[in-house]
Order: structure tokens, then sequence, then C-alpha cells
């Protein structure tokens, strides 16, 4: 495992933003979207082969990388000597706008969020990162059969822990664990899948989904981190990243576009209802894509990232993030000398 001072020589070497992050957030982003659009059109149209395949390959497969990845900044957050208030108030918005998501979208997971990340993510920081760890990968393994809101635990301490043991930053470089990784995911996620499509009246509510849905979630972060170092990388970036970036005006919007689509569009109960619904959120998301795109290259920040950034460091002027790590002087964080970065 990377030692402290390795990891303090990585990070001053890693001068651009961890892009796959953004790239794998945004792809996150457009799988929920797909996920969301039954739900938000209020879908009650006979199953149709459209409906199974979303099931198969959308359904309880993006939240858990979703998931992940939040832990995995607030990890970033930790190591960067960002303090508990500060991450305490980013929470706090973050319960506070999933409340009021909540009123136009039951179920959304920002809300969750916030409880886990102000009841789990916060007190894990007395924890030394290895227990952080191990009880990300206990709590994951034992969550999986049963899958949704209860996976949330165990892979924000997953992802906290695996932030603060440099493995981002690695990641940027090497690509052989995500490789490794994949001979066992991909087995998993194949087994489990023909599972679920063998019960697909159960698809969403049984054990075998639930195991394929993290396990496809696994299988596409390491395939979009793996595709990363090779020539799709400008590609993914040009794409995806503005997506990522501008992740949280992006979730919210896409609500509020697909409530909007509903009252404005008689939209018919018939077996064709999933393959409109499915066109229909492609449509959006090259849209928003687009706009995120010209959006991140105008401003930099969405505007309820820019809101979020204000209320953490609770100024109108907050720190601006840039395309840079800067290092300043070391501090203990979690009984090791970490370095304090500013973004």
């Amino acid at each position: 495992m990377i030692t402290t001072h390795a990891l303090l020589a990585k990070i001053n070497r890693v001068k651009n933003r961890i892009e796959w992050l953004d790239v794998v957030r945004g792809i996150a982003l457009c799988g929920i979207a797909f996920a969301n659009i039954g739900t938000l059109w209020k879908i009650a149209a006979p199953r149709s082969f459209s409906y199974d395949l979303m099931q198969l390959l959308v359904q309880q497969r993006f939240f858990p990388v979703f998931s992940f990845l939040f832990g995995l900044g607030f990890g970033l957050m930790w190591a960067k000597g960002y303090g508990r208030i500060p991450l305490l108030r980013r929470f706090l918005f973050i319960g506070a706008l999933g409340a009021l998501h909540q009123l136009i979208h039951p179920g959304e997971a920002l809300l969750f969020y916030a409880a886990a990340a102000l009841f789990i993510l916060l007190p894990s920081t007395y924890m030394p990162r290895a227990w952080t760890l191990v009880f990300g990968i206990v709590a994951t393994v034992l969550e999986a059969p049963f899958g949704g809101p209860l996976l949330i635990p165990g892979l924000f301490l997953l992802g906290s822990s695996i932030s603060q043991f440099g493995i981002p930053y690695l990641l940027t470089e090497k690509h052989r664990g995500p490789a490794y990784a994949l001979t066992i995911f991909i087995p998993i996620a194949v087994i489990a899948s023909w599972l679920q499509w063998q019960n697909k009246i159960n698809a969403g509510f049984s054990s075998e989904s639930a195991i394929a849905g993290l396990a496809i979630a696994a299988t596409w972060l390491c395939v979009a981190i793996l595709a990363m170092h090779t020539p799709a990388r400008s590609f993914l970036q040009a794409v995806f990243a503005p997506m990522g970036r501008l992740a949280l005006s992006n979730y919210i919007g896409a609500t509020l576009i697909m409530l909007a689509s509903r009252k404005m569009f008689d939209i018919p109960e018939t077996s064709e209802t999933w393959d409109i619904a499915f066109f229909f959120v492609a449509g959006m998301l090259v849209v928003q894509i687009l706009c995120s795109w010209i959006w991140d290259r105008a401003f930099g920040q969405g505007p309820l990232e820019r809101l979020w950034r204000m209320v953490t460091w609770w100024s109108f002027t907050p720190k601006r993030s840039n395309n840079y790590v800067r290092t300043t002087p070391s501090e203990t964080v979690n009984n090791v000398r970490q370095p304090v970065l500013e973004s």
C-alpha cells in the first residue's frame, strides 16, 4: 500500500484534476436518469423488452457507483485537511436540498446521503483509515443481497478509506488494479444477471438483482477507469467530465425536466411507453451534456455547486476550484501526517 511520503510525492506530481472521477460521475449521472424516469413519469404501462432491459442494465447499477463516489469525494476532502465543521455544513446543505427534493421526487437519494454522511462518515474520521476500510468492506458484503439505500453506509466507508490510502491518485497513472478486479466482478455480474433474467417478474426486488446491480456497478466503474488509459480518454473527458463537475445541478435539473415533460405531453400507457421514456432520457442527456460543456467552460462551477461551496466555507467568496493541486504545510489527520491541499 502507498506510504504517506510516497503519497505526498505522488500528489506533487499530479497537477491536474483526477479526471476519471469527473468522467465516472458523469457516466453514473446518465445511468441514474434512465433509472429515475419510470418513477418520475409514474409509468404503469405493461412490461416490455425495454423495461426488462432497463432493469438489467440500469436499475441499481449506477446508484452504487454514485454512493461509492460520494464516499470517495469525502475521503479526498478529509485527506486535504477539510475540517469537520465545513464538512458538517456541507452535509447539512445536502440534507436540506434532499428534503426539498423529496417533495417532488419521493425516495430520492440526497436525503439518505446526508443522513449517512452525518451519522457514519463524519464519525468515521475518528477511526484509523484501516478500520474504515474493514468496516466498509464488511458492511458492503453484508448489504449486497438487499441493495438500495442499505448499500450507502458500506459504500461510503469504502470510498472514504480508499481515498485516504491515496488510491484515486494511483489510478490516474496505473490501471492494473481495475483490470484484475474485473476478473472477479465480471463472472459475478454475469451469473447474477442471468439469475435475474430468469426471474424478471421480481427484478429490482430480489437478492439476485441486488447482487447483480452491485457487481455490474463495480464492472462499469472498472471499465470506465480502464477506458481513461486508452485513446478514448479525450472523448470521455469532453463528453462526461463536464456532466460530472456539474453533477448536483444536473441531477436536480433532470428531475425538473422529467416532471415538466410528464405534465406537458400526453404519454400513453402502452407497451411502447418504456421505449418513449428511453428515447426521451437519451435526448435530455444530450442536451444536458452540451449545456454542461458550455457552462463548464464559461463559469467553471454549476449554480448548485457554487452555492454548496459557499455554504461549506460559509462565505460569499468561497475557495474557488481550479485545475491544480497545490500543497502547503502538512497537518495531522487520523494520526497520520497529511498534506493540506487547496483546490
